[in-house]
């Protein structure tokens, strides 16, 4: 998900954040809304 390391390379946000923020973004699309697309994705670490 090259949103997710997008948002990462912003340097403001834990991994855990970029990856809601990346799975937002393919909710609110058009092509990508379905969980298929995003739901399978998780963050293993504590977080901060």
């Amino acid at each position: 998900m090259s949103c997710t390391k997008r948002e990462l390379k912003k340097g403001d946000v834990t991994p855990t954040e970029a990856l809601r923020r990346a799975q937002v973004a393919l909710i609110k699309s058009a092509n990508y809304s379905h969980p298929s697309y995003w739901s399978a994705f998780f963050t293993i670490s504590n977080g901060l």
